[in-house]
C-alpha cells in the first residue's frame, strides 16, 4: 500500500510540474493552476490530526515521558483509530528540554527517542504521513537563537543532527518540521531574520545527513507560524531564495482571536469573523500557494477550546468549522487539527463533542447547511408562538426535519418561504415537556453535508445565589434553568469596565469564568480577580435566551462577597413550599409568642439569604441605600430539625461588613453572639451582635458560621428549615 502510495505521489507531480521554478509562478486560483511537487505531498497529507501534549509534554518536577502533561501512553490502537477516522497524516510533536545530554553534542535521551520512532513506525504502518518537528524548545532554549552567545543555534544544530540521521532512512511519508511556533528576542524586523536563519540552517544540516534526506519534504513555519503579510513573505524569500521543489511552508490558525476567545461580545459567526478568516488565509494563499508552494495549516482549532470547551456557543463554532473547512479547500491549503486530548479521547476513542468532528469531516467533501441559531427556547408562563428563523444552504436544498420520533409534516409543523423556515407553535406546543433543558432535538437533513440540529429549549430566568469565598475559590450556586451562559460583562457602578482586558467591559469566557451545569455552579476564575481592583462592582450574566442577570460583587484582598441583585420567586417550588410554611407557621405560633419580641411585623430596607451548608450556614444580611440600619439591633434566627438531642457548639468562621465606600470592608466576627433554642418541633440558632455600635446604610454583612454537636462531632442530620429577620424586636418581612 504504502508503494503504491510512492508511485501515486511521484506521478502527480511528474506529470504536473516538469520543472521547479518559484519566481515565475503568477497569482491565480488554486483550482486553476498545476500542482507542484510540494503541493502535491501537502494535498495526500490533507486531512491531518496532531498527536498534541505527549511527546511534547514534559514535568520539570520529574520527567515522566509522553504522560507528563496527562495524556495516557500512546497505543497502536489509537494509531489505528485516526486512519480508521479518515485522517491521512498525523503531526507528532516532540521537545527535547530535559530530555538531552550536555554541550556539546546534546545527545538526546535514546530510550525516548525510540519509543517516539516506535509510534512513528505505527503511524506508518496504517498507511499515515507523519510530521516529525521541534517543538515546544521554541518558547524554551530557542528562543535565546540570535540573541545569545551562539549556544542556543549551537544545540539546535546538535539536535537536528541527531534526528536527521536516526529517521534519515525512513519513507518519504515522513517529512521534517523545522520548529513549532518559533518566537526570539528582538523586534519584529530581526526575529523575521533569526527565524530565515533557523530555517536555512536546519534545511543544510538536513540534505546533508544522506539517505532520503537528500529529497525529503521540510516543512517550514513563518514566524511565530502567524499570517501576517511580513512573515508570509519572509518565508517566500527563504524558499525562493533554496530553490528546492520539496518544501512546505506552514502556518497556525485559531480564527480571529476575540471570536475565539469570546471576548468583547464577539459570541457569533458574524460577516466580521468570515472576514477575517477570509483576509488570514488569502494572505498565506496569495504569498505562497499561488506561487507553487505546498502549504499545511500545522495547526487548527479555537483558542478558547484549551481552556473550556464551550466558549464559544456550539452553533456559531460549528459554522466556523465548516466555513474554515471550505475555504480552506477551495485554496488547497492541508489543515490539521490540534488536538492536546480534549477532542479524541485516547481511552475509548470517541470525540468530546460529535457534532464537532461530524462537521469537520463534512468540510473535507463539501458545504454544509445550517439555521440563524442552534436553539428554540421555549420560557416558562409566556405563551408559545411560531418560530422563523433564516437557512444558509451554501448550494444544498432542505429535505426534512424531523424529531427524535418523527419527521415533520411540511405545511402542518413547518413551513418554508424562501430562506425563511418557520416551526409552527402547534407543533412546538405538543413537544414542550415543561421539563428545564432540551425537550426535542429537530434535525434538519440537506442535500448534502452534516446534518444540522436545532435543540428546541424549555426554560425559565436562571437564578443566582449569594456566595462568599476566597479569589482563588469563588463559587456561585446557580439554578441556570434550562438556559445557556453566552457572555458576561463586568462594570463598576458607573458601567466602567473592570477586571482583564479593561478595554471592553465584555470579559474573556473561559479565562475568567466557568459554568458547570451539571453541578448548578459558576466558577469565577482567579485570573479575574487578581487583575480586578478592591471594591464594589457588578457582574452582568448574558444569556442565549437574551435574559440578562447582574449579580453584585465586593472585592477585599483574598475575601470575596457575591451577593444577587434581584430578589426571586422560585414557582417551581412556590407551591410546596407554601404549604410547608403554613404547617410550620402553626406549629411554631406558640413558641413565637414567649418570645422577647413584639409579634409586629415591619418593612426594612434589609433582607437575610441563608445558603451554604445547613450544619455550615451562611447568612447575608442585605441593607438598602434608603436605610440606616444599627446592627446592636439586628436578630438572626436559623431555624432546623435534627435526629437526636444532643448538646450544640456554634462558632463563627467570619463575619464581615461589606460597604461601597471606604473602608469598603469591617470584620465583626468576634461580636456575633449565638443561642441555641429548643421550640415544639426542632430548635432554632439566634444569632445578635449587641455590641456592634454601628449604623450601616448601603452594605452587606455575611456571617459564615458552623454548627456541631458538644462532642465535636459533626451533625449529620440537620436540616435546614427556614431564616428569618427581627430588628428592634419585630420581625422584618
Amino acid at each position: 500500500m504504502k508503494n503504491m502510495k510512492k508511485v501515486f505521489v511521484f506521478m502527480m507531480a511528474f506529470a504536473c510540474v516538469m520543472f521547479f521554478n518559484i519566481g515565475n509562478v503568477g497569482i491565480v486560483k488554486a483550482t486553476e493552476q498545476s500542482l507542484t511537487p510540494s503541493q502535491v505531498y501537502a494535498k495526500a497529507m490533507q486531512p491531518g490530526w496532531n498527536l498534541g501534549n505527549t511527546f511534547d509534554g514534559y514535568d520539570t518536577n520529574g520527567d515522566r515521558g509522553e504522560e507528563s502533561w496527562g495524556n495516557p501512553k500512546v497505543t497502536k490502537e489509537l494509531i489505528h483509530q485516526i486512519k480508521a477516522q479518515g485522517f491521512n497524516s498525523i503531526r507528532m510533536p516532540f521537545t527535547t528540554v530535559m530530555r538531552t545530554g550536555s554541550a556539546p553534542n546534546y545527545k538526546i535521551d535514546p530510550a525516548f527517542l525510540a519509543r517516539y520512532a516506535e509510534v512513528v513506525n505505527w503511524a506508518l504502518d496504517e498507511d499515515l504521513y507523519v510530521m516529525i518537528n521541534v517543538h515546544h524548545d521554541s518558547w524554551n532554549w530557542a528562543k535565546n537563537i540570535g540573541s545569545d552567545n551562539g549556544a542556543a543555534m549551537a544545540q539546535y544544530e546538535a539536535i537536528w543532527t541527531q534526528l536527521a540521521d536516526y529517521f534519515k532512512d525512513y519513507p518519504e511519508e515522513v517529512c521534517f518540521e523545522t520548529l513549532n511556533e518559533p518566537q526570539f528576542v528582538g523586534s519584529d524586523a530581526q526575529q523575521i531574520k533569526i527565524n530565515e536563519q533557523v530555517n536555512e540552517t536546519c534545511y543544510k544540516i538536513i540534505r546533508k545527513s544522506g539517505g532520503n534526506n537528500n529529497t525529503r519534504m521540510i516543512v517550514m513555519p513563518t514566524l511565530n507560524t502567524n499570517d501576517s503579510e511580513d512573515r508570509v513573505e519572509s518565508l517566500y524569500s527563504t524558499i525562493k531564495k533554496l530553490d528546492d521543489p520539496n518544501l512546505i511552508a506552514t502556518f497556525h490558525y485559531y480564527g480571529p482571536w476575540a471570536f475565539g476567545v469570546n471576548i468583547a461580545g464577539c459570541t457569533t459567526f458574524d460577516s466580521w469573523v468570515k472576514d477575517e478568516v477570509d483576509s488570514a488565509i488569502d494572505r498565506v494563499y496569495n504569498g505562497l500557494g499561488a506561487k507553487g508552494i505546498g502549504v499545511i495549516c500545522g495547526e487548527y482549532g479555537l483558542l478558547g477550546f484549551d481552556s473550556y470547551l464551550g466558549t464559544v456557543e456550539e452553533g456559531e463554532m460549528l459554522k466556523y468549522m465548516e466555513y474554515l473547512g471550505y475555504y480552506t479547500n477551495q485554496k488547497n491549503i492541508t489543515m490539521m487539527l490540534w488536538d492536546n486530548g480534549q477532542h479524541l479521547s485516547r481511552t475509548n476513542y470517541t470525540w468530546s463533542d460529535q457534532e464537532l468532528f461530524d462537521m469537520i469531516k463534512a468540510s473535507w467533501e463539501g458545504r454544509s447547511a445550517y439555521t440563524t441559531s442552534d436553539r428554540i427556547y421555549i420560557k416558562k408562563g409566556e405563551a408559545i408562538k411560531d418560530v422563523t428563523q433564516k437557512l444558509t444552504l451554501n448550494g444544498n436544498t432542505l429535505v426534512s426535519i424531523c424529531d427524535a420520533n418523527k419527521e415533520l409534516v411540511l405545511g402542518q409543523d413547518y413551513t418554508v418561504d424562501g430562506d425563511d423556515v418557520t416551526i409552527k407553535a402547534s407543533y412546538l406546543k405538543d413537544v414542550v415537556t415543561n421539563t428545564y433543558g432540551t425537550n426535542t432535538t429537530l434535525t434538519f437533513k440537506f442535500s448534502s453535508g452534516k446534518n444540522w440540529n436545532v435543540y428546541v429549549d424549555f426554560y425559565n430566568r436562571p437564578i443566582m445565589s449569594d456566595a462568599q469565598g476566597t479569589i482563588s475559590n469563588f463559587v456561585i450556586p446557580v439554578q441556570y434553568k434550562g438556559d445557556i451562559l453566552e457572555t458576561f460583562e463586568a462594570v463598576d457602578k458607573n458601567g466602567n469596565a473592570v477586571g482583564p482586558q479593561n478595554w471592553t467591559t465584555y470579559k474573556e469566557f473561559g479565562y475568567n469564568l466557568l459554568p458547570d451545569y451539571t453541578n448548578n455552579t459558576l466558577k469565577i476564575q482567579e485570573n479575574f480577580f487578581k487583575e480586578t481592583n478592591d471594591g464594589a462592582f457588578t457582574l452582568k450574566m448574558h444569556f442565549l435566551s437574551g435574559d440578562v442577570v447582574n449579580y453584585d460583587m465586593v472585592k477585599n484582598g483574598n475575601s470575596v462577597i457575591g451577593t444577587a441583585t434581584e430578589t426571586y420567586i422560585d414557582e417551581d417550588q412556590k407551591d410546596e413550599d407554601q404549604k410547608d410554611e403554613d404547617q410550620k407557621d402553626e406549629d411554631q405560633k406558640d413558641e413565637d409568642q414567649k418570645d422577647d419580641t413584639t409579634g409586629e411585623t415591619v418593612a426594612m430596607g434589609m433582607s437575610v439569604v441563608q445558603s451554604g451548608l445547613s450544619n455550615n450556614p451562611i447568612f447575608t444580611i442585605k441593607v438598602a441605600s434608603d436605610s440606616a440600619i444599627d446592627l446592636s439591633k439586628v436578630v438572626v434566627r436559623y431555624y432546623f430539625t435534627k435526629d437526636d438531642a444532643k448538646e450544640m457548639n456554634f462558632w463563627c468562621d467570619n463575619a464581615g461588613l461589606s460597604l461601597d465606600t471606604a473602608p469598603w470592608y469591617a470584620s465583626v466576627g468576634s461580636d456575633v453572639k449565638a443561642e441555641f433554642v429548643k421550640t415544639s418541633t426542632g430548635y432554632y440558632l439566634e444569632l445578635t451582635m449587641p455590641n456592634v455600635d454601628v449604623s450601616v446604610t448601603n452594605g452587606i454583612l455575611t456571617m459564615q458560621t458552623r454548627m456541631v454537636n458538644a462532642d465535636w462531632s459533626s451533625i449529620s442530620s440537620l436540616v435546614a428549615e427556614k431564616t428569618e429577620l427581627y430588628y428592634a424586636g419585630s420581625i422584618v418581612k
